[in-house]
C-alpha cells in the first residue's frame, strides 16, 4: 500500500475518534458550538480529496478561535483533539506526536466524562484500529 494510502486511511481514523470524543460531550450536553463537527467533516473530507487546503485553513482557524476560550475539562480536551487534526491536515504531516496528541486528547474527554482512564484508552484504541481497517478497507 502507498504512504499516500496509509497516510489517508491514518487521518480517517483519527477523525473517527475525534468524532466518538465529540459525540460523549454532546451526549454530555457539553458541546455548545458546532465549529468542531464543521472542522472534523472539512478535514475528513479533506482526507478524501474531497476539500481544498484552502477550506482546511478555514476550518482550523474556527477551531483555534472557539478553542482559545476552553481552559480545562471535556470540552478543553474536545477542542483540543479537533485543533491538532486540522494542523496535521494543514502541513498534510502524520506523525506520531500528532497522532498521540489526538488519540490522548480524544481519552481525555472520555476520562473528564466519568470513564476510568484505561477505559477510555481502550476504547480510543478500538474506535482508532476499526477505523484504519475501515478505511484501507
Amino acid at each position: 500500500m502507498a504512504q499516500p494510502e496509509r497516510k489517508r486511511a491514518e487521518f480517517l481514523a483519527l477523525c473517527d475518534v475525534v468524532a466518538l470524543a465529540l459525540e460523549e460531550l454532546e451526549r454530555a450536553g457539553q458541546l455548545d458550538d458546532d465549529r468542531p463537527w464543521l472542522a472534523l467533516g472539512v478535514v475528513r473530507r479533506w482526507s478524501q480529496g474531497e476539500a481544498t487546503d484552502d477550506e482546511v485553513d478555514e476550518a482550523s482557524e474556527q477551531v483555534t478561535e472557539v478553542s482559545a476560550f476552553r481552559d480545562e475539562g471535556a470540552s478543553a480536551a474536545a477542542y483540543s483533539a479537533v485543533d491538532w487534526l486540522c494542523l496535521g491536515a494543514q502541513d498534510g504531516s502524520l506523525d506520531d506526536e500528532l497522532q498521540g496528541w489526538v488519540l490522548q486528547r480524544s481519552a481525555d474527554v472520555l476520562v473528564a466524562l466519568g470513564e476510568t482512564p484505561e477505559a477510555a484508552r481502550s476504547r480510543v484504541d478500538v474506535v482508532h484500529r476499526a477505523g484504519v481497517a475501515r478505511a484501507q478497507g
